[in-house]
């Protein structure tokens, strides 16, 4: 063995290993830190934020118990509160399915109990998550209706009215572009019909017209004004025959978000 050799050796033997190896455990646990920090950094940054986005009803009627599901980002509640006269109960959360992927990534289903004499107001609904934080929501109380469904499209024309299937109804729907939604009823002389709009008050992009037309398409009644107010006409039927609800909006606007709620209730 040489003497370089040798002494290469006994310089190696004589190295504090343990010093060493904590030098370069540190060293790699800084490069590790350094490197992954942006990465962390930019995933909180990309994170949706907790927030819900839209709601399987527009309106909650009264004197009823709804079941009510909430579509957004991060919602993990573990609790739900209200305000009285109403009362929520929390049911469940998890990821939302294929058909509703975009809503969002999670769904929450809540059941809402609306006493009969409760007033036709907004709720804020509050929704606990589990680091305590609270993500908040409104709840929109309108008219109860012994049937309500969806509107049939096309339905932007008096020939083809849907026609209202009962004295109390309730007609969901969205207006598509500039069409209007029309709804016949067929009503007697002498009657009372009490016809309501709910739409921007729970969120819903439209600024409603609502008209009543009869059988020759002549406005008979209108309601339009503040779009975070609900339209509301009582309409006494003046002889036997068809009328014509109709919703337009009042730039002319539809699609997505353009939403409503019509109730149509004969007054006994």
């Amino acid at each position: 063995m040489t003497a370089s050799i040798r002494g290469w050796l006994q310089d190696l033997a004589r190295i504090d290993w343990t010093l060493t190896a904590g030098r370069i455990w540190t060293l790699v646990v800084y490069v590790l830190v350094t490197m992954l920090a942006p990465i962390v950094a930019r995933g909180a940054v990309d994170a949706p934020k907790p927030e819900v986005k839209s709601a399987s009803l527009l309106g909650i009627p009264i004197g009823k118990t709804s079941t009510l599901v909430l579509y957004g980002e991060g919602l993990e509640p573990k609790s739900a509160a209200i305000k009285p006269p109403l009362a929520v109960k929390l049911v469940e959360w998890h990821a939302t399915d294929a058909k509703n992927k975009a809503k969002g990534s999670r769904q929450v289903t809540i059941e809402v109990t609306v006493p009969p004499t409760c007033p036709q107001d907004t709720f804020e609904l509050s929704l606990t998550q589990p680091d305590n934080s609270v993500i908040k929501t409104s709840i929109c109380v309108t008219e109860a209706a012994a049937i309500e469904v969806p509107i049939k499209k096309p339905s932007f024309s008096y020939s083809n009215a849907m026609r209202l299937p009962g004295p109390s109804a309730a007609v969901t729907g969205q207006l598509d572009g500039d069409t209007a939604d029309v709804v016949r009823l067929d009503a007697k002389a002498g009657e009372t019909w009490e016809i309501t709009l709910l739409s921007s008050r729970a969120g819903s992009l439209l600024d409603p017209i609502l008209r009543i037309r009869d059988s020759h398409h002549t406005p008979l009644a209108l309601s339009t004004g503040d779009k975070k107010k609900d339209r509301r006409i009582t309409f006494r039927v003046p002889t036997d025959g068809a009328y014509f609800v109709e919703i337009t909006e009042a730039e002319a606007r539809g699609g997505a978000g353009y939403n409503y709620r019509l109730a149509v209730l004969r007054k006994p």
